[in-house]
């Protein structure tokens, strides 16, 4: 409601201002002598000046009006009037010529009793100081300073008119600035809808394709087109990030808004390209554990500048993930947002008012925190174990085939055996074409064979010694 009546405030100021403007149109001086009143412009006249003549005299009066050009010389009349005896007159006259000192006066019974001279000078440029050269004409005088009668003349040609279409004009520019803020919700006009705008201005500027018109009217136009800016509304919200590592506080503005096609919060970037990503159906989702309430208060000042107030949002940490999608044959940037809000915004203050059981919800939330964390650490601590067991196992077996694969080469060609010290420090499982069982199922299977056979032998055991112990040798 406050901002609709800002905003018509802001309409009829113009208004109420248009009569003391206007009240300049008819101001001129008066003159008076004996037996006549004259009403002449004050300072510089127009091109069209309104005189008022009053004679008292029992005879006729005669006006004239002659122009002196001291640029060109020569010397003429503009206006010759006989003014009855007793009356009074309107007169239109017309001064139609620059660099021209004019000359009004008033003849009675054949004796001139008024004599006044209103000069009109040059609308030239002064001469200019660049590195070419200008010279004025002989006789020119110096540019003309502008005095408070110049000034009081310039506002007597502000009517009621213009000031009704520059009211118009501004309130087009303060709707067409809130309907591009509440499209775009940009906080500031430097979105895409206001950088072709800009555009166009400029371009109308350079090669008038719009026709021949006052472009300075485009300047009511922009300021009303930046204040609707300021005048309308879009959500935002402040939150605060909290950095322990780095030890710092960061607050940006994050406008919030809601698609039409879903109830969840919505960021919008202030960047073009996340505003075009939004009209083509990409959205920046917002995620929370907690309610948007931005319950606390912020205050910030700082030296030579405004304090800022505005409300915060506590945010632990702030978690953005990215997905690539395609659309109109181009790669977009999906992102998804997802704030830990600390403790200070968990619970806002309205939830205290509405119900008793804020502090049972505060609880329990504390409880789950605290049981998240101890089965956190128990589990950690379990699948360290089973992990080292694991590690414990993999090495044995390694081992144990490293073993078999050495023994396995024939020793009838004997190769000197060198590890490398990679091979010393890596473990690394080989596999094998015969199996770990297989191998001392073998070897029991010899030791059984070789029992009966020594029990027979055991008189030729000595003679046997010999080639006994190369067999063994070479297994």
């Amino acid at each position: 409601m406050r901002r609709w009546l800002l905003l018509i405030t802001l309409c009829l100021l113009p208004l109420l201002i248009m009569p003391a403007a206007s009240g300049a149109d008819i101001y001129l001086d008066k003159h008076s002598g004996e037996g006549f009143d004259i009403w002449l412009p004050p300072g510089e006249p127009q091109p069209n000046e309104l005189l008022i003549i009053v004679n008292y005299a029992d005879s006729s009066m005669i006006l004239t009006i002659e122009g002196d050009h001291y640029t060109i010389g020569g010397n003429d009349t503009y206006l010759t009037l006989v003014l009855p005896a007793r009356s009074s007159q309107l007169v239109e006259a017309q001064f139609p010529d620059v660099e021209t000192d004019y000359t009004v006066s008033l003849e009675l019974a054949g004796q001139t009793v008024f004599r006044k001279q209103l000069s009109r000078g040059s609308y030239l440029l002064p001469p200019p100081k660049d590195s070419w050269s200008w010279k004025p004409p002989e006789g020119l005088q110096d540019p003309k300073l502008y005095t408070q009668d110049d000034w009081l003349a310039m506002l007597s040609n502000i009517t009621l008119e213009t000031l009704a279409i520059t009211t118009l004009v501004v309130t087009a520019g303060i709707c067409l600035g809130c309907g591009i803020k509440a499209w775009t919700k940009f906080l500031v006009p430097m979105d895409v809808a206001s950088y072709a705008l800009y555009a166009l201005i400029v371009l109308d500027f350079a090669f008038a394709f719009t026709g021949e018109w006052d472009r300075l009217w485009y300047l009511p136009f922009i300021c009303g087109y930046v204040m609707g800016f300021f005048i309308w509304h879009v959500p935002y919200i402040m939150p605060m990030l909290i950095d322990s590592d780095s030890k710092s506080l960061t607050v940006r503005p994050q406008v919030i808004y809601y698609p039409e096609d879903r109830n969840k919060p919505c960021i919008q970037a202030q960047s073009n390209r996340a505003l075009i990503a939004r009209w083509l159906g990409i959205h920046h989702e917002l995620r929370t554990d907690g309610p948007l309430a931005a319950d606390w208060s912020m205050h910030i000042k700082k030296p030579y500048l405004p304090k800022i107030r505005a409300p915060g949002l506590w945010v632990q940490k702030s978690v953005t993930d990215r997905e690539t999608v395609e659309r109109a044959r181009l790669k977009w940037a999906k992102l998804r947002t997802r704030y830990i809000l600390a403790n200070a915004s968990r619970m806002p203050h309205y939830l205290w008012l509405q119900t008793s059981k804020a502090f049972y919800e505060l609880s329990d939330r504390l409880e789950f925190s605290e049981n998240a964390r101890v089965k956190d650490r128990l589990t950690r601590a379990a699948e360290t174990t089973a992990m080292a067991s694991d590690l414990i196992t993999h090495s044995q077996m390694v081992s144990h085939h490293e073993a078999i694969e050495r023994f396995k080469k024939d020793l009838r060609t004997p190769e000197e055996i060198s590890l490398n010290e990679h091979e010393l420090n890596v473990i690394e499982e080989v596999e094998t074409d015969i199996s770990e069982e297989t191998e001392q199922e073998e070897v029991q299977e010899t030791e059984r064979q070789e029992r009966p056979a020594e029990a027979s032998k055991k008189p030729a055991r000595g003679a046997n010694d010999t080639r006994k112990g190369k067999r063994k040798v070479k297994e």
